[in-house]
């Protein structure tokens, strides 16, 4: 396991930490709320006995003093902001954060580098009032109802496949149905179409990347599905906010 804090003020701290396959976390707690972003592998969190599994583009909402015990498994990677200040609490929409829950973070990178490449208090503020928006909107418009277990099943063959997948040929041929009705139906219970779902998923690895290992651009842009070094320039850009270079001098 690795760790490192990647941004740090008097009110929020942001770590990017790195969990090799198998590792587990005893029951434990934390002194400040958590916003976590996985960006790659999977994640088993227990709470209050209940076990949930996520994985890349998950988000989790993790409590002051919430019990909670980790299972780590494909050299899982995940950005933690820790919220330090007590006057937090004050802001609208804080109590977003008074329960644990696993959400869709599909377009939440993008709210986490802008908070880490803030420079004043006001602009800090602002940029943390986004992410509650961000994270309330997800709750009210998460479905509540049963996802159907076919879709379930799409979505787990898009987390194993998205490197080179062709949509329109490869779901067709594994599901036997339209495309385009199969995209339909993920966007209304997912919120983002299969295409833009699945390069969140190669900038998500993308920057799980760039933090574990030292391997140029180009060879990182043809290991994640991109075509080459400039198309995963323009989608990273696109989904977080950053170039792959800013990204990089961050972490």
């Amino acid at each position: 396991m690795s760790t490192k804090s990647i941004f740090e003020n008097p009110f929020v701290r942001v770590t990017r930490s790195c969990y090799y396959d198998g590792m587990t976390f005893k029951t434990h707690s934390h002194e400040n709320d958590a916003i976590s972003l996985v960006l790659r592998g999977k994640i088993h969190e227990t709470v209050e006995g209940k076990t949930i599994v996520g994985g890349a583009t998950k988000l989790i909402i993790k409590p002051t003093h919430i019990p909670h015990k980790n299972f780590y498994l494909n050299n899982c990677t995940i950005m933690c902001v820790y919220l330090k200040e007590k006057k937090h609490n004050k802001l609208l929409d804080y109590d977003v954060l008074k329960e644990w829950d696993m959400l869709n973070g599909n377009n939440s990178v993008h709210f986490f580098n802008n908070l880490i490449s803030t420079s004043t208090e006001e602009q800090y503020y602002s940029n943390l009032k986004k992410i509650l928006s961000y994270i309330k909107y997800q709750k009210i418009n998460t479905k509540k109802e049963i996802i159907p277990d076919w879709l379930i099943y799409v979505k787990s063959y898009l987390d194993e496949n998205w490197q080179n997948i062709q949509i329109r040929k490869d779901l067709k041929k594994e599901f036997k149905l339209n495309p385009i009705y199969i995209s339909k139906i993920f966007k209304n219970y997912y919120g983002q179409s299969i295409q833009k779902y699945l390069i969140t998923l190669r900038v998500s690895n993308t920057m799980a990347n760039m933090i574990h290992d030292d391997s140029g651009l180009s060879q990182i842009a043809l290991s994640n599905g991109f075509s080459d070094q400039s198309h995963m320039g323009r989608s990273f850009k696109k989904i977080t906010g950053f170039t792959p270079l800013e990204f990089k001098k961050i972490i």
